[in-house]
């Protein structure tokens, strides 16, 4: 660990600045785009995006790879190695994790953060991409750069761009659990001593 996020251990695996600025797109319509910048001492309006690791990549306690937008300074401090050995996980502490992740988005910024999952099926990659990509006019709308007018309209549009993400959310949620391999119920964990299952014979599968 590298940093402290909220008194929880992580690892900043990078950081960088953006700035937004007004522009034009394809059709010459007035947009703002994103530029990554080096120094924020340049005008405009700028926000800091944060790559964070919280643990082991596919380790279900703790959260997965998270990208955050503008977390407050005070939340996000360098790790002592002595900070480290206190805060080291015990057992204990890996089981009650899920606490701790229910509350991750209540003292972060009106952007939620955004779980960085890298799906192998196309379905899934445009559904990920596209949540990323609602987070990134999040972070526009909410960068103080509209008048109250603009901003409610632009609200009521991503409300509704969320639900869309939504129901393509439980689309696939159901084509997951129809497809999923239906898990086995063992009498004891499966082990060096556990017999090879019988092949080439009938299996019964039962999908709930």
């Amino acid at each position: 660990p590298t940093h402290l996020l909220h008194g929880d251990l992580c690892m900043v695996l990078q950081s960088k600045s953006f700035q937004l600025q007004s522009g034009l797109d394809a059709s010459s319509r007035p947009s703002t785009v994103l530029k990554e910048v080096t120094d924020q001492n340049e005008g405009g309006i700028h926000f800091k995006v944060y790559e964070i690791a919280f643990g082991p990549i596919g380790d279900p306690t703790v959260r997965t790879l998270s990208i955050y937008f503008d977390i407050p300074t005070s939340d996000l401090c360098k790790c002592t190695p002595q900070q480290a050995k206190h805060h080291k996980r015990s057992r204990h502490r890996l089981k009650s994790s899920k606490r701790s992740l229910q509350s991750a988005d209540d003292y972060l910024t009106v952007v939620p953060p955004f779980d960085d999952h890298q799906p192998l099926d196309e379905a899934t990659f445009d559904l990920i991409t596209n949540i990323l990509a609602l987070r990134l006019k999040m972070v526009r709308l909410f960068s103080g750069g509209y008048d109250f007018g603009v901003v409610h309209a632009a609200k009521e549009h991503l409300e509704i761009s969320a639900n869309t993400l939504k129901q393509s959310y439980f689309s696939l949620l159901r084509f997951w659990v129809t497809w999923s391999w239906p898990e086995q119920v063992l009498q004891r964990p499966i082990n060096s001593d556990t017999d090879v299952p019988p092949v080439e014979t009938h299996y019964d599968c039962n999908i709930h």
